[in-house]
């Protein structure tokens, strides 16, 4: 997030706001996977 915040900042009103959550579950929606095998590349 540090570099997110660096790229972002301009020191001026507006800069913004990041927002970080906790991820729950992943389903990729091509394939249906779900959790962590969603999250790797498929074989194709």
């Amino acid at each position: 997030m540090q570099n997110e915040k660096e790229t972002a900042y301009t020191g001026h009103r507006g800069d913004g706001i990041i927002f970080v959550s906790d991820v729950n579950e992943a389903i990729k929606i091509r394939t249906g996977e779900k959790g962590s095998a969603a999250l790797l590349p498929s074989p194709e």
